[in-house]
Order: C-alpha cells, then sequence, then structure tokens
C-alpha cells in the first residue's frame, strides 16, 4: 500500500510539472506572438511615413528634404519667394557685373513694349519678372519703368528696395496665398546722398506652379526661367493693401 500511494503521488506530481510546463510554455508563445506583431506594426507604420530624402544642389552641397503636395508650400519659401523677386524687380544699381571678371559695365537695360509704347527696364528687373505670370507681367514692367529714372542706364542713378516687414501669409485656398508686404522704394537720380522715397506696402498674391524643366537644348530665356521659378511659384497680382482680391 506505502509502494502503491508513493508512485500514485508521484504520477500526480509528474501531471503537475508537465501542466505547468504547458502553461509556461504558452505564455511564452504569446509573448513573441506579441513582440512580433508589434515589430510588423513598426515596419508597416515606417513604410507609410514620408521619408526624408538626400538631393545635391548645383553647387554640390546636399541637402534633406521631405515629400509634401505638389500644391503646398512653407510660409518660409513663400516669403523667401517674394523678397527675392521683390529685389530683383527693384533694385538698380545702373552696373552689371562681368561674368569671371572684378568688373562692371554699364547696364542698358531691356526695351518693353506695352499697348504700343516702347519702354526701358533694368536687366535685373526684366530678369525678376519671369516670376510674374505672363498676363500681369507686361503691364507691370510698364509700372515699374515709370519709377525707373534714365541716370540708371548711364550708371549714375540707381533703385534700392529696402522691405521693412512680411505682416502675414493667407492661405486663399489650395495652392494660393496672399502676403502682405511692407517696404520702400528709394529712388536716386544721381550720386546724391538723398533719394526719394516711395512707400511700397502691397498685398502679393501667389500661387503654385510647376517647375520648369531645362534640358542641354534650352535656349538661355529657357533657363533664366527655370532659374527664377525653381521655388515653383508665380507672382500673378500685386495691389494695395485697401483694394479687393484679385480673380487668378
Amino acid at each position: 500500500m506505502t509502494v502503491a500511494r508513493k508512485r500514485r503521488q508521484a504520477e500526480i506530481e509528474e501531471r503537475s510539472l508537465l501542466g505547468k510546463g504547458i502553461i509556461l510554455t504558452s505564455s511564452l508563445t504569446v509573448v513573441s506572438l506579441i513582440v512580433q506583431l508589434t515589430g510588423i506594426g513598426l515596419i508597416f507604420a515606417l513604410n507609410n511615413k514620408p521619408v526624408p530624402s538626400l538631393v545635391q544642389l548645383r553647387d554640390g552641397r546636399t541637402i534633406r528634404t521631405i515629400e509634401i503636395g505638389s500644391l503646398e508650400r512653407t510660409d518660409e519659401v513663400i516669403q523667401r519667394f517674394t523678397l527675392n523677386t521683390m529685389f530683383l524687380l527693384f533694385n538698380m544699381s545702373g552696373k552689371l557685373p562681368v561674368p569671371n571678371k572684378k568688373e562692371t559695365i554699364i547696364d542698358r537695360g531691356f526695351t518693353h513694349t506695352y499697348k504700343g509704347e516702347q519702354v526701358k527696364v533694368a536687366t535685373t528687373t526684366w530678369q525678376g519678372s519671369l516670376a510674374l505670370d505672363m498676363k500681369f507681367r507686361s503691364a507691370f514692367l510698364y509700372e515699374i519703368s515709370k519709377i525707373t529714372p534714365p541716370t540708371v542706364f548711364n550708371g549714375t542713378g540707381s533703385v534700392v528696395f529696402v522691405p521693412q516687414n512680411i505682416t502675414e501669409i493667407k492661405k486663399l485656398e489650395e495652392g494660393q496665398w496672399r502676403v502682405t508686404l511692407i517696404a520702400n522704394i528709394a529712388v536716386f537720380l544721381g550720386t546724391e546722398q538723398q533719394g526719394e522715397v516711395i512707400p511700397f506696402n502691397k498685398y502679393v498674391y501667389i500661387r503654385a506652379v510647376t517647375p520648369p524643366e531645362i534640358t542641354p537644348w534650352s535656349s538661355d530665356i529657357e533657363r533664366a526661367i527655370s532659374e527664377i521659378r525653381q521655388m515653383g511659384l508665380e507672382i500673378y497680382a500685386i495691389t494695395d493693401i485697401d483694394k479687393p482680391e484679385p480673380r487668378s
């Protein structure tokens, strides 16, 4: 009886250990499965997240970029585009640098025809106007010609754009913005220190466009347009601050 009882007790202990082993193994399996599923979830999350990419610039520098929608632009890009374009349009030194030389030549300007009338604008003004919508460009170049002193084209006069502030960048709709620009334009007829200051407080209307592509066969004008519009933006109107919004 004692031997039988001991044998039965051993069988009970063996079954208990086996049960505990099965429970432990099952628990470890569940934990392993949870870990694997978590890892798979993280992989899918990373796959669905825009991955920063490296882009090499023309000067050899490499920058990190992120993917955005074709009609999206950051406030920083809009502000930089606005100021860069205004500087080109309204900064006129009367001189141009000579490529690969530490020299300058007199800016003879570009002749522009508006409604049958021929006017002259500075070379940098003409370059900056490539950032304007074609329907708006011609009339605005004519307006700039009226504040451009003739002395710019003999190298003695100059015009200086003096930005004060960009107070607001308002999104009007997808791919369109209104920039509130506060600035002055100083016009110097000659070498005198005192110039005429013209307030330039405007709404600048901007929209997203597809940056033009260039090829080895692109013309000089196509290359110039591509350089100016590389941010994928254009100005389609400039109005006084108290004027209603124009049609885009």
